[in-house]
C-alpha cells in the first residue's frame, strides 16, 4: 500500500501528520507512482480550494514555481483574486514609498 505520510494537520502549537493508506490495487489500477499520486492529490486539493498554493506545493515536495508550472500543464487557474490584487498593491505602495 501507499501511504501519504505527509499528509498534514497543522496546528498552532505543533504539526501533527496524517496518514493515509491507498489499497495496492487502486493504485495498480492508476499505473502511477506514490509521487504521482501526491501531485494528483496537491492539484486536486488546489482545485477545490482546499489548499493554497504554498501548502500544496510544501505536501509534494516542490519549489512553488514549479508547482504552478503543474498546474499550468493541467489548465488550473492560480486563485488570484481582486482583492488579492489589491492588497498586494497597497503593498507594493508601501514599500516603494519609503
Amino acid at each position: 500500500m501507499v501511504s501519504f505520510d505527509q499528509v498534514e494537520t497543522v496546528s498552532a502549537e505543533k504539526e501533527q501528520g496524517m496518514s493515509l493508506l491507498i489499497p495496492d490495487e487502486v493504485v495498480r489500477a492508476t499505473e502511477m507512482t506514490e509521487d504521482e499520486l501526491r501531485l494528483e492529490f496537491a492539484c486536486f486539493l488546489y482545485l477545490q480550494e482546499k489548499l493554497a498554493l504554498s501548502k500544496a506545493a510544501r505536501f509534494v515536495g516542490m519549489p512553488r514555481i514549479d508547482f504552478q508550472m503543474e498546474l499550468a500543464k493541467r489548465k488550473i487557474h492560480i486563485n488570484y483574486s481582486v482583492e488579492d490584487l489589491e492588497r498586494d498593491l497597497e503593498t507594493l505602495d508601501r514599500v516603494f514609498q519609503k
